[in-house]
């Protein structure tokens, strides 16, 4: 059964009706056996407040530069696998 979903308005429509909705702003999703919910298409139109798109880019260059930090500590451990062991000096 396919509702079309946007803010807390619900209706439920069929194939035919749901791209309509769907040019209005609806999230049309598909409701599963178990109860869940399955969105099938993202109504037209949607944006995210300006504040919670910075917030994601700063975690987004807050998490390269610890992907940059973990690759250079894992190069730093291989070179130092890969370093000849010096063989102690004999007498």
């Amino acid at each position: 059964m396919l509702k079309a979903i946007k803010e807390n308005v619900v209706y439920t429509v069929t194939e035919q009706t749901a791209a309509r909705y769907q040019a209005d702003g609806f999230d049309i999703v598909e409701e599963l056996p178990d109860g869940s919910r399955r969105i099938v298409q993202h109504g037209a139109g949607k944006v995210i407040p300006y504040d919670q798109y910075l917030a994601v880019e700063a975690e987004v260059k807050r998490t390269r530069a610890e992907l940059k930090a973990l690759r250079g500590l894992i190069e730093a451990q291989t070179k130092q696998k890969k370093a000849p062991a010096k063989k102690p000096a004999k007498k």
